[in-house]
């Protein structure tokens, strides 16, 4: 039998001041993590015995699929910036809500972000796309080939892209949905499914 790292000792440091819906455990079941109010407008996230330093909010707290790495997005008084491998990345003006995402094998991670009037696609911490008057409403890796997946609202329309391709436009997109057998592209599975 493996050594766990999860215990109930390591559970019994919670208190009453730890957001509930913050407390994970990796995928191979052998990290847990949380974020906690350390004292009153600071925050903090503990994984196994480290502690981050505080923020004023700490949002989007994940592990990768391999279990190496966590990811979380943070602000401070200079701004938003996502942590990945215990790295911050660049200081933006917002990270979007629920766009931070790892890659099917937890090598990368891709987030947006909100720079002055910029919508970024960040991958990595690198600028990978930009966009002007767009929101950047959905992020995604597709399952075979990594390639950065990303729903765009305009005053067009809702768009899809795939890797900086624009694909077609709909009038709503609620979710993507990715060939669960793995063995298409992203470009043959979106023009499968249609996606309107």
């Amino acid at each position: 039998m493996t050594n766990r790292f999860v215990t109930e000792e390591k559970i019994s440091e919670l208190n009453e001041n730890w957001k509930r819906s913050s407390l994970l455990i990796s995928p191979d079941g052998t990290q847990l993590g949380f974020i906690y109010l350390h004292k009153k407008g600071e925050f903090r996230l503990k994984v196994n015995h480290k502690t981050t330093p505080s923020y004023e909010e700490i949002e989007q707290f994940q592990f990768a699929p391999d279990s190496q790495s966590y990811a979380c997005a943070v602000k401070s008084t200079n701004g938003w910036q996502v942590i990945w491998k215990d790295e911050p990345g660049p200081v933006f003006n917002f990270i979007g809500s629920n766009t931070l995402v790892n890659s099917p094998d937890g090598q990368s991670i891709a987030y947006a972000a909100l720079d002055g009037e910029t919508w970024k696609i960040m991958v990595n911490h690198e600028t990978a796309f930009a966009y002007e008057n767009a929101d950047i409403l959905l992020l995604d890796f597709t399952p075979k080939d990594q390639k950065i997946a990303a729903i765009l609202e305009t005053i067009d329309g809702v768009h899809l892209e795939v890797d900086g391709k624009a694909q077609d436009t709909f009038e709503k997109i609620e979710e993507l949905v990715f060939n669960p057998a793995n063995d298409q592209s992203a470009d043959d599975f979106f023009g499968r499914a249609g996606l309107d």
